[in-house]
């Protein structure tokens, strides 16, 4: 019996994990040595969580080594970037992936690195949107995935939900003037292929809706 379970169990569950963890050493190796180069401009454009995204002009910051990605680390802190360095900061459907706790100290570190006059465009989900979502489906399946994340890989899981105000206030707090929404489709940089502009079909009702909360922030 246990010949058997090591047969069929432990030495696949195993063997499979090598290979994973190997897969990713061999990729983030592979990123190491042929990174692309940072983009070259008279604007610092910041894309922070960029995932499969490679946007022209965007200094791709990721803990996945897609070879866009030109800076390998998380996006709470950022000490490759000086004080007052950055024109843009962009970051969509990455900021609920962190400690609520955390998110105030996060903010002021984008704070800290913008320009004065610099713009922080932040997309998340939007939990008014997904309470509405709930109100006409009234299924717990139609707004578990938008509340807690896809849970499909680890770093897939929310720890932190907004709305409008709420964000607002935090980013007042953090020190940011101007606060406003943007638009999906409008202003720079107004094509992103992210979250910042998708609709989600819920079933069975077969319906569509907007799921992001896109608030703008100018230092």
């Amino acid at each position: 019996m246990k010949s058997a379970i090591r047969k069929y169990i432990v030495r696949p569950v195993r063997n499979f994990y090598r290979k994973l963890t190997t897969n990713r050493l061999l990729t983030t190796i592979f990123w190491a040595f042929n990174r692309k180069a940072l983009p070259k401009g008279n604007l610092m454009c910041l894309h922070l969580g960029c995932g499969p995204v490679d946007y022209p002009g965007f200094i791709n910051i990721d803990k996945y080594p897609f070879q866009h990605v030109h800076y390998l680390r998380n996006v709470k802190r950022l000490p490759h970037f000086k004080n007052e360095s950055a024109d843009l900061i962009y970051i969509s459907h990455c900021l609920e992936h962190f400690s609520y706790l955390e998110v105030p100290g996060i903010l002021n570190e984008y704070y800290r690195v913008l320009k004065p006059g610099g713009i922080l465009r932040i997309s998340v989900p939007d939990f008014d949107k997904i309470l509405t979502i709930y109100e006409k489906e009234q299924t717990i399946e139609s707004i578990e995935q938008r509340v807690l994340g896809g849970h499909d890989y680890k770093f897939n899981f929310h720890y932190a939900i907004f709305n409008q105000s709420y964000l607002e206030k935090l980013l007042t707090s953090a020190g940011f003037g101007t606060v406003k929404n943007w638009e999906f489709g409008t202003g720079p940089f107004k094509d992103l292929p992210d979250w910042s502009g998708k609709k989600v079909l819920v079933n069975p009702g077969n319906r569509e809706y907007e799921i992001s909360l896109n608030i703008e922030a100018i230092k």
